[in-house]
């Protein structure tokens, strides 16, 4: 089937022939082995620290600095909060 010259497939989701012999997720989180969870879970619990500024986030936020060679970076509980402080922070919110 084409579309203006382009060649154009049915997606596997509708019927059409799937491109690849395996499934491909591309949204599926990676997490740590079970023990491993537990272990995090439990140094959570110890340390008592629970939200803003725990150890594992300020390890998270230190791996993300020096694997993107950013000279800051903060993690959010969400993208409508993520939004929100990019806004307050840049000129693009003066301006509305």
């Amino acid at each position: 089937m084409t579309s203006g010259g382009i060649a154009t497939r049915k997606p596997a989701v509708l019927g059409g022939t799937p491109r690849f012999a395996q499934p491909l997720y591309v949204t599926r989180a990676r997490r740590p082995t079970g023990p491993e969870f537990v272990r995090l879970v439990e140094s959570i619990c110890d340390a008592r620290w629970f939200t803003n500024n725990g150890a594992l986030v300020l390890r998270l936020e230190e791996a993300l600095r020096a694997r993107l060679g950013a000279g800051f970076c903060a993690s959010f509980c969400n993208g409508t909060t993520a939004l929100q402080a990019a806004l307050r922070h840049s000129t693009f919110a003066a301006r509305c």
